[in-house]
């Protein structure tokens, strides 16, 4: 998917609120490619300065060198956000370190503290396995970060991962749900932080909570309020200056002990399982 400016917001918050443990080990799916932009680069400095601190003339100065690869800005920002040590996997990437292929078991090499999946599983075929390895390779006590297509985005990938998944995952796998953001129409939140890059984009108040992402006719509700309004725009506008609508789930749970992974099944979790969903935004701001 790539670094971009939503994903420095989210991963900032994650960090003030001490999700993020420091000096821990990432491991990524799929190395990630830093979005170049002026925006970027300005949210970078709003959301990164608080912790970081202004006067790491360095890090900006590879931040803003259009020369550095953009994954090596990728690594940067997560050092910056406490990273130690960093490493990726995938079967054709060249900038793996891990050359797994993820629709298929494989031996874990060691376990990490911090696990990113942006846009990696949907481009799996056998999407559950996808899953089955980022428990494999997350430690207990360790935080796996997924932002994952759930409507939209067509013919990005294989698959759509409906938001129902994660309290499953979580019901099945004993993990903590510690944020759940539903985006809904990433292209507008874009256009949000295109406005305002020196703003904290507010994920509390986004349309769509957890728990009427986890009702269906809410949230086709929105999937329909979100497209008319799109539609009514192209009048306005030339088609090439309107974005698709599509939707992402920001989610970050924490495994809470090694154990057998379980494949989830519906039904879905019991009502404990979502209250504690839809509870999760406590604690971060």
């Amino acid at each position: 998917m790539g670094i971009n400016a939503l994903t420095v917001q989210w991963l900032a918050r994650l960090a003030r609120a001490g999700v993020l443990p420091k000096g821990g080990s990432w491991v990524e799916l799929g190395p990630q490619d830093f979005v170049e932009d002026q925006v970027t680069l300005d949210v970078l400095h709003h959301a990164l300065d608080p912790i970081v601190g202004s006067d790491n003339a360095e890090a900006w100065k590879i931040f803003a060198d259009p020369s550095e690869a953009s994954a090596t800005k990728t690594v940067l920002l997560y050092q910056c956000l406490g990273a130690g040590a960093y490493a990726t996997v995938d079967l054709y990437d060249i900038r793996a370190d891990f050359h797994f292929d993820l629709n298929l078991p494989f031996d874990v090499p060691r376990q990490f503290d911090v696990l990113t999946n942006f846009g990696t599983s949907e481009h799996c075929f056998n999407i559950a396995e996808s899953f089955h390895a980022c428990h494999r390779l997350l430690r207990a006590g360790g935080i796996g970060l997924y932002i994952l297509p759930a409507f939209g985005d067509i013919n990005h990938g294989f698959y759509n991962i409906h938001p129902v998944i994660y309290p499953l995952l979580a019901d099945r796998n004993d993990y903590e749900i510690v944020e759940f953001s539903y985006v809904d129409d990433m292209g507008n939140r874009a256009r949000d932080i295109r406005a305002h890059p020196h703003v904290d984009f507010n994920f509390a108040t986004l349309p769509v909570d957890v728990l009427n992402a986890m009702n269906d006719k809410d949230l086709f509700c929105r999937i329909v309020m979100n497209n008319y309004v799109a539609n009514c725009v192209k009048q306005q506008k030339s088609a090439a200056e309107i974005s698709n609508v599509y939707d992402y789930c920001f989610v970050a749970m924490r495994k809470r002990r090694d154990a057998t992974f379980v494949f989830p099944r519906e039904p879905a979790p019991d009502s404990a399982s979502l209250e504690v969903a839809a509870m999760s935004g406590v604690g971060i701001s």
